[in-house]
């Protein structure tokens, strides 16, 4: 090996090995604290090795600061003392097993938890929220959530694209709505506001916070929008989704239906 630990070590500096082919060897069961880590072999070819002195007993790594990890092999590389995980899935990396609390694969789950919601019937004297059972409800309720998580360094993003409530030829104006509980019964309006139960950021003119009178309602027909993002890796998130519609009184009748798809992109 280039560099050979014999037992543990902690520095407030940095471990940089960025020479091509260097390889390093740590104490088997040993700790190593650094404030920041800088490895990278520079290319696949030459890949950075870092290794146990004994394969297949860890060796224990604590990083607090800066995490820059490109062209490294890792083996037997336990890095759970300081979160969060190393991120390193650039696809330059390789993970040779038995390390833990590193990420070499960027991962993102998405869910949603009803996919057919509707209205009942729309009045013209009073708004109404779509719910799972499709009757609607004439109380401010959500209609579905969505639950995502993800391992990205820089988190994800939830976009939306889709029409307007339409029937034939007909359509149910958008709206956008500004500290509002319920929007203005007897003017067409569809719009769309979103809460959280994490610290995901919800996109301003969508804000359905803890407030009525302080409810946020958009909704913006055939452009991918954005909704909700994360700057940060996160754990499992959910996202509530509350559809608020209203009528006039000379809304043309009939069955009035759209499709929305809702997107998760994990954010590099």
């Amino acid at each position: 090996p280039s560099v050979i630990f014999s037992a543990a070590a902690t520095t407030a500096g940095t471990l940089t090995a960025a020479t091509a082919n260097v390889k390093i060897r740590f104490a088997a069961s040993a700790t190593y604290t650094f404030q920041n880590i800088a490895f990278n072999g520079q290319a696949s070819g030459t890949r950075a090795y870092l290794r146990s002195s004994s394969g297949g007993t860890a060796w224990n790594l604590n990083v607090a600061g800066t995490r820059d990890v490109h062209y490294t092999n890792v083996k037997d590389s336990n890095a759970c003392g300081q979160a969060p995980y190393i991120q390193a899935y650039d696809g330059t990396n390789v993970d040779s097993t038995g390390n833990s609390c590193w990420d070499f694969d960027v991962s993102i789950t998405f869910s949603i938890s009803d996919t057919t919601i509707g209205y009942g019937a729309l009045s013209s004297a009073a708004t109404t929220w779509a719910t799972g059972d499709l009757l609607g409800s004439a109380s401010d309720t959500a209609a579905h959530t969505m639950s995502i998580a993800s391992n990205a360094g820089s988190g994800y993003a939830v976009t939306y694209n889709g029409a307007t409530l339409t029937s034939g030829a007909n359509t149910i104006d958008v709206a956008a709505i500004t500290n509002d509980a319920d929007g203005t019964a007897g003017t067409e309006q569809f719009a769309l506001g979103f809460s959280t139960d994490g610290d995901a950021t919800v996109a301003s003119g969508y804000d359905h916070n803890a407030t009525p009178a302080s409810r946020d309602w958009t909704f913006v027909a055939g452009t991918t929008t954005t909704i909700v993002s994360e700057t940060g890796s996160t754990s499992t998130e959910t996202v509530s989704a509350f559809y608020l519609g209203n009528i006039s009184t000379v809304t043309q009748p009939g069955a009035y239906t759209t499709n929305i798809t809702y997107i998760a992109t994990a954010t590099f």
